[in-house]
């Protein structure tokens, strides 16, 4: 029955990439199926069958999944666009936003990012990358309790202090690489000089985003700038912007995993290939196991007991978003179940199909990624039948990430990695220039 249902899904997803006639690396259907099938792959020898919450589990996964792709062959037919269109898109010219206001708006976002992410680092006290740096320069050694000190930066059970975690990250994390990556393309593009605030933007940026000793949120941000670049630069090019950015992303994320001691293989530490080895493995154990052992477990030994919750758990998260206010404590309950203590050390979400079961059983597993795949045709409708603007590309485009990793605990994952505020800073940057005077000026790039 698990081989039949895993070559049914993996057939139905070749037959998606088949027959869909787009640039293939933009679709957000395809962005989400991705992610979403590498978890369910890695979920499935995770279960015991002798266990009916395991086959529960299963069920829902697997028609969650059918539905979505389902979903998505109905959005593809509602939000048609024709074939030449599809294949002028590439062909398209590149259109960049100009005009004195515009940059201005962009500037002042970088700075207020900077000035907040500063403030918030000096209120923790420390910033975890700067300090593994500092040791290995001068030769102290691996920082001690890493993981102590990372949680402290977002945990006020363990910093015992409440410093807006949530509300920095988005900005360190997804506002401030994107409008500092922005910048560098556009500079590119109109073959200029990068000047020294973008420079030591660009270096800040790396800082922050390590600065908490999650990679995570590193990784996000490179899909995103990677996507924004493949839309970004002509086919001549595109190459060699994989290559070195590609090369670039690898050193700057291995190089954290070093400072930061972020390495699963403590043994022969002074080898390079061991220490390699290590990261790569904690990588991986992270992708394809982590997770969904919390996922499975959380789902076995609580989720599956309780009541279904219509929506109310849900809800709890979204209103623990704001300042003081407890929210719901299911990622909490999990970790205490599997690693012990009171959950309040750290967090260990349930995958976003459990999450969707508990909270609207077998109706939410229907009918929400039905909805979800038919709002991602809509908005990649949208998006692939106008003319390419580079900061519409960039903010369309991280849209498409964020959205399509959504694999675990609720839908407040959005907020948290700033999906809210992106859209809202789009629309009140376009908003704000055309009360300003309209000065968005065009520039008239070449065609790819």
């Amino acid at each position: 029955m698990i081989t039949f249902i895993v070559i049914t899904i993996l057939f139905l997803s070749i037959v998606y990439l088949i027959t869909i006639r787009n640039p293939k690396y933009l679709d957000p259907c395809l962005i989400y199926l991705v992610f979403n099938l590498i978890n369910y792959l890695g979920t499935i020898p995770l279960l015991d069958f002798r266990y009916e919450s395991d086959l529960v589990h299963f069920n829902f996964l697997s028609i969650g999944l059918l539905a979505f792709i389902g979903g998505s062959a109905i959005g593809a037919r509602i939000f048609t666009v024709p074939q030449s269109t599809y294949d002028e898109w590439e062909r398209k010219p590149l259109h960049i936003e100009g005009g004195i206001v515009f940059q201005r708006l962009v500037y002042s976002i970088i700075f207020i990012s900077i000035v907040l992410s500063i403030l918030y680092y000096v209120a923790v006290g420390y910033n975890i990358f700067l300090m593994g740096f500092v040791n290995l320069i001068t030769g102290a050694g691996e920082i001690q309790d890493a993981g102590t000190l990372r949680l402290a930066t977002y945990n006020s059970n363990v910093g015992g202090r409440y410093l807006f975690p949530g509300y920095i990250n988005q900005l360190k994390n997804t506002i401030l690489p994107l409008m500092v990556v922005f910048l560098w393309v556009r500079t590119k593009r109109l073959n200029q000089n990068p000047n020294w605030f973008l420079k030591m933007s660009s270096l800040l940026s790396i800082i922050f985003i390590f600065g908490t000793g999650q990679r995570g949120a590193f990784v996000l941000a490179s899909l995103m700038i990677g996507i924004f670049a493949l839309t970004s630069f002509p086919k001549k090019v595109k190459r060699k912007v994989v290559i070195w950015g590609g090369g670039a992303i690898l050193v700057l994320f291995l190089l954290s995993s070093f400072f930061i001691g972020r390495n699963s293989n403590k043994e022969n530490k002074g080898s390079i290939t061991n220490n390699v080895k290590g990261l790569m493995e904690s990588l991986e154990n992270r992708i394809s196991t982590a997770n969904q052992k919390g996922s499975v477990i959380g789902f076995r030994k609580i989720m599956f007991y309780d009541q279904t919750q219509w929506g109310k758990e849900w809800w709890k998260a979204i209103v623990g978003l704001a300042p003081g206010v407890d929210g719901s404590n299911l990622s909490g309950r999990i970790f205490s179940l599997i690693y012990g203590g009171h959950g309040l050390r750290g967090n260990s979400p349930p995958s976003s199909w459990a999450s969707i079961y508990y909270n609207f059983s077998w109706f939410g597993i229907i009918f929400i990624p039905l909805f979800m795949s038919l709002m991602l045709k809509y908005l990649y409708h949208r998006f692939i039948i106008k003319p390419k603007f580079l900061f519409r590309n960039l903010i369309y485009t991280s849209c498409f990430i964020l959205i399509g990793t959504w694999i675990a605990g609720s839908p407040t994952y959005y907020f948290n990695v700033g999906l809210l505020t992106l859209i809202l800073l789009y629309l009140g940057l376009k908003g704000l220039t055309n009360i300003l005077g309209n000065d968005i000026n065009i520039i008239y790039e070449e065609k790819n």
